[in-house]
């Protein structure tokens, strides 16, 4: 019994003294993280620890490298990590007896043998970011894509000790790796959560935005690299992630006109390392932020969303247009309409000449390469852009054959001609060329007024589809009322559409009708 006794009090006393870390170190360390910004926030795991330049917080001893993030306003979010480095020095106590006796000794793993640094300096130049102020136009996402060949995706490990000497040696472990699922929902969301964030995006119009005040951003990933690296002490928690992107970033008028186009590199701040998606799509997103934000400090782009640059103001020469037979029906209406087809799709027009002129929506035909008009029997004719008026989304075109007369077409009042209430009908080309000239019935459910752009719209719950932008809003007498232009979209919305009114057309495109 006494012997039992005495092996066990030598065991314990030998797990106590080669554990001396372990046993006697706290199991939470302060380390002091520098951020050089007396405003600035400092978190610890998503836990804000403090506020100001140098902010004390409290990491635990788990081997598991911890994520730092520093806020700061007026810059972009700073991503760093710290892990447990350096052997506690109360393992040296484990070496004795046992280091005198025995050769290799017995040593302390346990996670409270290692401590952190105890200071952690933000090395890192902080992204400005400059809110939109009152002197700019607003900025939308319009798309996103991936556009990237396989050598252009990487996945590298590095040495932590060659990363930060900047030394290009790592290993390439693409091929060990699943190809990256590119969604571009989060390529999307990051974007739009910073434009939301520094008041890019207007929330308080969001039914018919401003023409004149408003550009989109196209954005493309050509490139994406992450970096694994870890430290060769303990390769297995010591580890974490970085990623770099290269972006075709493309900013456009309303009506989706290229304007600017720049490639531009991205990085990412430090994340530990997780095979956790949501953290990998952390990172990238970052990468994608340090891209946008550079695009956007540009100074080209900074005069485009600039209010003042509204582009040269073109005076037009008044066109005189011959008017044929005008519309006294519903029938007779249809036939004075034509589907405008384009390389990009198509919308819908309607015929206000006998000469082959037509009056459609500018966003119908803006960035198209080569247009025709298809008339109510089918026929197909080349048409050319003679004008175009940005302010109202109206353009004018024209037939290319001076020889094509058309026997119907509308003539064009300089008042308003309707009131809320009034029935009234869309004519078009809803969804497919198929169903040209196709007619929906409604009512007009309000006037929209646009304050700012001295701009009206007739609000209709008429059932309205993208093909029916630049058809004619008509009365039951075949009278036109309007230009069809837009519909809300959303979901579980329906019935809610717009056109521009039929009183300011002549003035928009100068024209007069004999």
């Amino acid at each position: 019994m006494k012997t039992t006794i005495k092996l066990i009090a030598i065991s314990c006393a030998a797990i106590c003294i080669t554990s001396c870390a372990s046993v006697l170190n706290g199991k939470y360390q302060k380390v002091t993280v520098h951020t050089n910004n007396s405003n600035a926030k400092v978190y610890v795991n998503d836990e804000l620890q403090g506020e100001g330049k140098n902010v004390v917080t409290k990491m635990k001893r788990d081997t598991w490298v911890k994520q730092i993030k520093i806020e700061q306003e007026g810059f972009k979010d700073t991503y760093l990590i710290h892990y447990q480095k350096p052997k506690s020095p109360l393992y040296i106590m484990s070496w004795v007896p046992f280091g005198l006796l025995f050769y290799p000794p017995l040593t302390d793993f346990g996670p409270k043998s290692w401590n952190y640094k105890k200071d952690v300096y933000n090395n890192k130049i902080p992204q400005k970011i400059s809110k939109r102020n009152d002197e700019q136009k607003y900025v939308f996402i319009e798309s996103t894509s991936f556009d990237i060949d396989e050598d252009d995706f990487k996945v590298k490990i590095i040495k932590n000790r060659q990363y930060t000497k900047g030394k290009d040696k790592f290993k390439d472990i693409t091929g060990n790796n699943e190809k990256l699922e590119y969604d571009n929902t989060v390529f999307t969301s990051s974007l739009n959560e910073i434009l939301y964030k520094y008041n890019y995006i207007d929330t308080t119009k969001t039914i018919i935005k401003d023409r004149t005040n408003t550009k989109y951003i196209n954005a493309t990933i050509k490139k994406i690299e992450f970096n694994n690296i870890y430290d060769k002490a303990c390769r297995g928690t010591k580890r974490f992630l970085t990623s770099q992107v290269a972006i075709e970033w493309e900013i456009t008028d309303f009506y989706g006109r290229p304007e600017y186009t720049e490639s531009i590199e991205g990085a990412s701040g430090d994340f530990k390392f997780s095979k956790d998606e949501e953290q990998i799509k952390k990172c990238l997103q970052d990468a994608i932020s340090s891209s946008f934000l550079k695009f956007m400090g540009n100074e080209a782009v900074d005069k485009l969303i600039d209010k003042n640059n509204v582009g040269e103001e073109i005076e037009l020469e008044q066109i005189v247009i011959k008017n044929s037979t005008t519309p006294t029906d519903i029938k007779t209406a249809m036939s004075s309409t034509v589907t405008i087809k384009s390389n990009l799709g198509h919308g819908s027009g309607l015929i206000i000449g006998d000469k082959g002129y037509i009056v459609t929506n500018l966003h119908v035909i803006a960035t198209a390469d080569s247009l025709q008009a298809i008339t109510n029997n089918g026929k197909e004719l080349s048409v050319s852009v003679l004008r175009t008026n940005p302010k109202y989304d109206l353009a004018l075109l024209k037939v290319d054959d001076e020889n094509h007369v058309f026997e119907n077409s509308f003539t064009i009042s300089s008042q308003k001609n309707y009131e809320i209430g009034d029935e009234i009908f869309a004519v078009g080309t809803p969804n497919s060329i198929e169903l040209g000239q196709s007619i929906s019935k409604g009512i007009i459910s309000g006037i929209r007024v646009k304050e700012e752009e001295e701009l009206s719209y007739i609000q209709t719950d008429a059932s309205i589809n993208s093909g029916n932008s630049g058809g004619p809003l008509i009365s039951k007498s075949g009278e036109l009322l309007g230009v069809v232009n837009a519909k809300l979209l959303g979901v579980g919305v329906e019935g809610i559409g717009f056109a521009i009114p039929v009183e300011i057309i002549k003035e928009a495109l100068s024209i007069e009708q004999d």
